[in-house]
């Protein structure tokens, strides 16, 4: 996906979900290198900290059940 460097990490995982179809009770984390993302840093900011040496962005997400969904 190619997003906007102005993107917050919370407008992207809005994106993310879209995609998925995921509803209201699941919940998705965003990583970079094994690091969990906070959702007000802009994609500039996790690039410009985690970008690999082929220059890209390699995200890692994890979907968790949550807001009183049972697992």
């Amino acid at each position: 996906i190619l997003i906007l460097k102005s993107f917050t990490v919370f407008k992207l995982i809005m994106v993310i979900k879209k995609k998925l179809q995921l509803n209201h009770t699941e919940a998705i984390y965003l990583f970079a290198n094994n690091t969990l993302l906070h959702a007000e840093q802009t994609l500039e900011e996790v690039y410009q900290k985690y970008a690999a040496e082929d220059k890209f962005l390699h995200l890692g997400y994890c979907e968790y059940p949550t807001f009183g969904a049972e697992q």
